[in-house]
This record gives structure tokens, C-alpha cells and sequence, in this order.
């Protein structure tokens, strides 16, 4: 009788699945605050180099000037800058998506609905027929079983769960290009302060809570890569926000091992979705605090090259792009954080015993 009861409630409590619970940067208004209910990246890295892959999906309360808008991006050094129209960057998610997908398994077939009842109607006399034959402290621990299976199936049938030099400000201007629908200018500076004055004087936004995020970055030797919508006479095309998403900004820089940067992020002050594709040449892991959703060999032939830039044949004909390089690893990460979460960047550190894994959900 016990492992009767023991079975049963080990199978209801495999029936419950964890919500889905995206961050990079952050995103300065001109005007009006910004929030980011949605980021996704790729992390390219092999050998010593990473192309990062940023898109992110905004929303600006009460103002559709989208030519206000502004990225501020910390990286180790000097990267190098392209972009790509939105649909080809759609492409190159949708395919990594899909070789990462979870298995779902759905339980609430046609087949399963009279086992599912016939088991819950049964399941009040056995409990009855357990109470009269157990001891008392077993009875307690059934009882809080019983207790735990109704929780546990309202959660279930709940819906809804898923180079020039520095100017007087103290900043100095490495790098001014142009870059698919945006002027980029990478810069570095010594104090915080004098970051924050640059920013409001090229008409971002910035807050006060920003500038201890800002002066780490800058003590470590950090830059920022600063990137704003190019004014045009034209309203900005269908093509270049599709979905709420921008086109997105891709870098390219060295770094040891693949970093997320996550504390200027933080400074926003609300919880962030975050989505990340690690494509890598060897098996590498997170700290934690976003959760691992796939972890399995290379990446599908082709994935990438919807995010080589027409416009710009040096950095389109790199092997990380043309579908030369060996990544061997793929992984997808993807949870929520919290502020306090984002305050240290995410850096995924080598790990030889790293399995192939593929996270099962289920659903009604």
C-alpha cells in the first residue's frame, strides 16, 4: 500500500512544470523612460574572440520618436561593430530555436482524460482504506500527501504559466562609425561622471543609479559602445522594427571566456527576462543563476549566415559567420533576473564534464 501511494504521488508531482521565467546594456530615451520586457543574444566564442549578437524589444510609454532611442553597451575593449536588417537576424534565432527547443510532452490528450478521472475518483478510497490500516505518524505523512496533490494539480490546469583624443569632458572617442540603421561611437573615460555628462550633452537619458554600474566598468578597463538610431526625414521602416525589435547591434571582441555584461542592466531596477545561444569549441557552463535549457553538439549547417552583413565583407567572411568555424557546442540559457541578480556580469567558464541535456517540459 505504501508504494502504491509513494507512486502515485511521485506521478502527480512530475506533472508540474515551472514557469518560463532576457539583458545586455542598457537603453537610454531622449524623452521618456524605457523598458525592456524582452533581450536575446548570441554568443559566438572560439579561441579568445566573441561576436556578440544583441537584439532587444522596447517599449516607450507615451512617445513613438523611436530616433530618441540609444544604446549604451559595456564590452572589454574595442569591438567591432556591424548590424543586419531584423528579418535576417529572425532567421538566424528561429533556426538555433529550433534545434534548441525543449521535448514537450502533452498530457491532455483525449487517451489520458478517463485514466486522469478514473484515478481521481479512486483516489479518495484509498486514502480512506490507507488511514484505517496505518500507524499514526504514517497517517500524518499521507495526510500531507493528500494535502499537496490538489496544489499540486491547480497548478497544473492554472492557466497561463509560461581614435581621437579626449576632449574636455574627460571622454575619449575610440572609434565613430555608422553601422546598418545606427551612428556607433565607442568610448572610454576614467570617471563615471564624465560618462554621464558625454551622454547628456549627445542627448541620452541617464540616472543617477547608473553611474557606480558605470565607474565598475571602468575600472576594470572597460569601454562602451554607444549606439543611436540614425536621425532620418523617414519614419523608420516596418523592417527595422519588426515585432518591437530593432535591428541588432553585433560586436566583435576579445575576452577569454564568453561574458554577458549584466550591471548597467540592473540599474533599470526591474526584473529582466534573459535569453541567451552559446555557441562555443568547448562545453561551457553558467553560474547558476540563469538556468540551462539545452546543451548538445555544433550548431545546424547554415545558422549563421542570416547574420552576415551585406555591407560590410570584412566582418561577413569572418569563419564565425560563414558556418567555417567548429563550434562544437551549443547551449541555450534563458530565465528571468532580478536586479539584484544582474549586478555581476554573466561569464561562462569551461566544463569538461558537461553532458547533453534537453529540458522536458510538460504541458496540459
Amino acid at each position: 500500500m505504501n508504494a502504491l501511494f509513494l507512486r502515485w504521488t511521485v506521478a502527480m508531482l512530475t506533472l508540474m512544470c515551472a514557469a518560463e521565467a532576457l539583458a545586455d546594456g542598457k537603453m537610454f530615451a531622449e524623452k521618456v523612460p524605457t523598458t525592456i520586457p524582452y533581450q536575446r543574444a548570441i554568443i559566438l566564442h572560439t579561441g579568445e574572440t566573441q561576436t556578440l549578437v544583441l537584439q532587444s524589444q522596447y517599449q516607450i510609454p507615451g512617445a513613438s520618436d523611436t530616433k530618441a532611442l540609444g544604446w549604451v553597451v559595456p564590452v572589454p575593449a574595442p569591438p567591432q561593430i556591424t548590424s543586419v536588417p531584423t528579418e535576417q537576424a529572425n532567421l538566424a534565432f528561429f533556426w538555433i530555436d529550433r534545434a534548441t527547443s525543449p521535448r514537450v510532452t502533452r498530457i491532455g490528450g483525449i487517451m489520458w482524460v478517463p485514466l486522469f478521472w478514473s484515478a481521481v475518483a479512486a483516489f479518495p478510497v484509498c486514502l480512506v482504506g490507507a488511514l484505517l490500516t496505518l500507524n499514526q505518524t504514517r497517517k500524518r505523512w499521507l495526510i500531507g500527501i493528500a494535502i499537496s496533490i490538489p496544489i499540486a494539480l491547480v497548478a497544473i490546469l492554472w492557466p497561463g504559466t509560461q581614435s581621437s583624443k579626449a576632449g574636455a569632458s574627460g571622454v575619449e572617442t575610440l572609434k565613430s562609425q555608422q553601422a546598418g540603421i545606427y551612428d556607433v561611437k565607442v568610448i572610454r573615460a576614467k570617471a563615471a561622471a564624465d560618462v554621464l555628462a558625454w551622454l547628456n550633452e549627445n542627448a541620452f537619458r541617464f540616472g543617477p543609479d547608473d553611474e557606480a554600474a558605470i565607474q565598475g566598468y571602468l575600472d576594470r578597463g572597460w569601454v562602451f559602445t554607444v549606439a543611436k538610431i540614425r536621425p532620418s526625414t523617414e519614419p523608420p521602416k516596418s523592417s527595422q522594427m519588426s515585432d518591437g525589435l530593432a535591428d541588432p547591434l553585433i560586436l566583435r571582441f576579445p575576452a577569454p571566456n564568453p561574458i554577458y555584461p549584466l550591471a548597467l542592466t540592473a540599474t533599470g531596477g526591474h526584473d529582466t527576462e534573459v535569453l541567451i545561444y552559446l555557441a562555443s569549441d568547448i562545453p561551457r557552463i553558467g553560474d547558476g543563476r540563469l538556468p540551462l535549457r539545452y546543451a548538445g553538439k555544433g550548431l545546424p549547417a547554415g545558422a549563421l549566415c542570416d547574420l552576415m552583413p551585406a555591407q560590410d565583407e570584412g566582418f561577413g567572411t569572418n569563419d564565425e559567420l560563414s558556418g567555417k568555424s567548429p563550434f562544437t557546442r551549443i547551449a541555450k540559457f534563458k530565465g528571468t533576473l532580478t536586479p539584484d541578480q544582474m549586478r555581476k556580469d554573466l561569464e561562462f567558464l569551461p566544463d569538461p564534464k558537461q553532458t547533453d541535456y534537453r529540458e522536458h517540459i510538460f504541458r496540459w
